[in-house]
């Protein structure tokens, strides 16, 4: 069934939500990981990593949420298969984040592993942040309004 279609704030909405909590998790775990007198790594290379693979994508949520809710409201639908790739590779783009933030503690890394364990993820991640990307632009670009 792939002309299903859904509720287009709903969508965005979960969207928001695993964004939003999986960041927040992840931003905890930063905090604690890098605020510590016991730091694996200085603070300014553990967050100059950290921030680009989430501010981006949140900063474009948050101002599409907030642009559509100073519009009318108007009842649009998108395609289910849009939303469920962006929520899909949202999910395993942001778990890959925080076990990569995980394993810090778990295997007790030194300051030169984890300094290693982030370069080598910069190789990697960002394919999967693209793929994300283009997911989230499906998501928003198959909207479509009543009369549409």
């Amino acid at each position: 069934m792939s002309g299903a279609r859904m509720d287009v704030v709903r969508g965005q909405a979960i969207l928001a939500g695993v964004w939003f909590v999986a960041t927040g998790l992840a931003f905890a775990l930063m905090l604690v990981e890098t605020m510590g007198p016991r730091a694996p790594l200085p603070a300014a290379d553990a967050w100059e990593w950290f921030l680009p693979l989430v501010v981006p994508t949140l900063s474009l949520m948050l101002g599409t949420i907030v642009f559509q809710a100073r519009k009318p409201p108007k009842r649009a639908t998108v395609g289910r298969a849009a939303f469920t790739a962006a929520v899909s590779l949202s999910l395993v783009y942001l778990v890959l984040v925080i076990v990569i933030l995980g394993v810090w503690p778990i295997l007790r890394l030194r300051p030169d592993e984890v300094a290693s364990l982030l370069d080598k993820s910069k190789l990697w991640l960002p394919a999967v942040q693209s793929l994300v990307g283009i997911a989230l632009g499906a998501f928003f670009v198959s909207s479509q309004g009543a009369g549409d």
